[in-house]
């Protein structure tokens, strides 16, 4: 049967703001967020900081592309956790200067020098005083503290991550800041780095594998001339939205109540809050003549669902509760990404998933729904930096995405050629080719013989019997050519059979 919509309120109450405060209880859906590194540690203790927006600092962030998987972003807003366990505060004057860049320098490989680690297209972003606050309660998870700190750039960064590393470049002068510093994480991925001074003005400084974990607003590259952020949807409470432009030479301007603008309209100059659904239109004008198409985007006000934890990626598996808000009525969910429906799966504890899942959960009360519907994305994880594959070599066979590839995993083995990819990566063969497998050839015994890399050594292993026993390295021995034969001089003393294996030589 057909159910009839969710009824919404349409009055629109805004709020114009022009700082980096983020209201208390904010709760937004669909923002294009990258959290920088994406895991992050579920406890932490109140040493775990630095002095980032708190006192004179320089500091450049290194974070790998690989964690950019939607391709290329314009950056507009970078946000920070506060040091674990330190207490909310308001209004809190900082003056920072901070940079992007696209490196081509390795994570792991800054050069103590500051400037031979920028890029050429180097944008500042954000030079100025601002004030700042943070209203979250004490917490000691990094994993569930929110981003609060929130500093909106002054002049976006277009990032794209196939053309290098991400460089975030901080310099601080002496004065006033925030009360703790922000939360500091040590050696939290093989594709982030930092460089660090205790003086906002130094030319040179410490390498560490550590990073302050920031997320960042990255909305996906458009080829339209004009974003609207976020680009519509469902949101709680309130949502901050912004409207970008690549024009030049005139003046945006907007409507909230689903006219179209006008050269009479409100000029945008700074991001607005909204509380309740509407229309965002916008246009751009040049000497009061339209110099663009209508870009929209709907907003819609619902009751909340909560998903914990939040969108994320995780490995093996994953639990994920839904709270209900409302006071009444049940969750029906999907994973699937459609919408739920009466005969969808009752919700009645946490949701066990081990794969890739778009969880969708709307309320129904007396039959009928009582809320918008919710969608969240939870993406697993195959591949990883620390599992001993280099992410270059799964790049170049398995592309930008590999790390929700299952193909990509050290252990799985995509050509079928009995040898997996951790396997592959050590013997400098091709993962997609089962001709190129690392296999041992027996053309006439005693002679073995395989493919081999240049200057690479190899054990010789071998033992009698193919189910049991220990192997034995017989010889070890370096390649000079992309085929190596070896010769078991010994074979057929003692038994009637032998069994092979060839390693790599650490």
């Amino acid at each position: 049967m057909m159910l009839p919509k969710p009824r919404f309120q349409f009055l629109a109450k805004i709020l114009i703001t022009l700082t980096a405060v983020l209201a208390m209880g904010l709760s937004v859906f669909g923002q294009p967020l990258v959290t920088l590194p994406p895991v992050l540690p579920t406890s932490a203790d109140s040493s775990q900081y630095t002095p980032l927006l708190a006192s004179s600092v320089r500091i450049q962030d290194l974070f790998g592309s690989i964690y950019f998987t939607n391709g290329p972003v314009t950056i507009s807003q970078i946000r920070f956790q506060r040091r674990p366990g330190s207490a909310p505060f308001t209004n809190a004057s900082v003056t920072v200067r901070i940079a992007m860049s696209t490196t081509t320098r390795a994570p792991d490989a800054l050069n103590s020098t500051f400037s031979a680690n920028i890029g050429a297209d180097q944008v500042i972003v954000f030079d100025s005083a601002i004030s700042l606050s943070s209203f979250a309660p004490a917490s000691f998870n990094p994993a569930t503290q929110p981003f609060d700190i929130a500093i909106p750039l002054a002049s976006p960064f277009n990032y794209d991550p196939s053309k290098g590393n991400l460089l975030v470049d901080f310099k601080e002068l002496p004065g006033s800041g925030i009360p703790f510093g922000v939360l500091n994480v040590s050696s939290p991925a093989d594709k982030i780095s930092r460089l660090t001074s205790p003086d906002g003005t130094a030319l040179s400084g410490g390498p560490d594998t550590g990073c302050e974990p920031m997320q960042l607003v990255a909305i996906p590259a458009s080829n339209g001339d004009i974003i609207v952020y976020p680009n519509g949807g469902g949101f709680t409470n309130s949502t901050q939205v912004s409207i970008y432009t690549k024009l030049t030479g005139g003046s945006l301007r907007y409507t909230l109540d689903g006219s179209d603008p006008s050269s009479a309209s409100p000029l945008f100059t700074n991001s607005f809050i909204i509380t309740d659904s509407l229309q965002v239109r916008a246009r751009y004008y040049v000497n009061g003549f339209p110099g663009s198409d209508i870009y929209s985007a709907v907003f819609s006000k619902a009751g909340p669902i909560l998903f914990s934890p939040g969108a994320s990626w995780f490995t093996n598996n994953l639990q994920v509760t839904l709270t209900n808000t409302l006071g009444s009525g049940t969750i029906r969910y999907t994973l699937d990404g459609t919408a739920p429906t009466l005969s969808s799966p009752l919700y009645t504890g946490p949701i066990q998933i081990t794969d890739s899942k778009a969880i969708s959960a709307i309320v129904f009360l007396n039959s009928y729904p009582v809320s918008f519907v919710y969608t969240t994305n939870y993406t697993r994880v195959f591949a990883f930096d620390t599992d001993g594959i280099s992410s270059s070599w799964r790049q170049q066979y398995f592309g930008a995405n590999y790390p929700v590839d299952p193909h990509a995993a050290a252990d799985a083995d995509p050509d079928g050629d009995g040898s997996t990819n951790l396997q592959e990566f050590t013997a400098g063969t091709n993962p997609l080719d089962p001709n190129s497998g690392f296999k041992i050839s027996v053309r006439a015994i005693p002679l073995l013989s395989w493919a081999s890399i240049v200057d690479t050594s190899y054990n010789i292993l071998r033992r009698p019997n193919l189910q049991s026993g220990t192997f034995t390295t017989i010889a070890t021995i370096k390649a000079t050519n992309t085929t190596s034969t070896f010769i078991d001089s010994d074979a057929g003393a003692g038994s009637s059979q032998y069994y092979y294996t060839i390693q790599v030589a650490p």
